[in-house]
């Protein structure tokens, strides 16, 4: 896996956290510690991942280039003019 970034998607695809499972989030920040501060894109609940965590562990990451996804409160991900 490359260098996780701000804007990235990350999808926890275990099956501990039945609510979170296959639920796209948006990783907002990281702070120095490496722990991804991520946002559910399909509502406002907010989360923390540990990247040493089992958690992450069943995560799969979307790079930003290559996710595409378009938020429905109107803020573009994509700034540029990629369909």
């Amino acid at each position: 896996m490359g260098k996780i970034e701000i804007d990235d998607v990350l999808i926890y695809r275990g099956d501990v956290y039945k609510n979170e499972k296959d639920r796209n989030q948006i990783i907002t920040f990281i702070d120095t510690s490496g722990s991804l501060f991520t946002k559910f894109i399909d509502g406002d609940e907010m989360n923390i991942v540990n990247p040493n965590s089992g958690y992450f562990e069943l995560c799969e990451i979307i790079p930003k280039e290559e996710h595409k996804l378009k938020l429905t409160n109107g803020i573009p991900i994509n700034w540029d003019d990629e369909n």
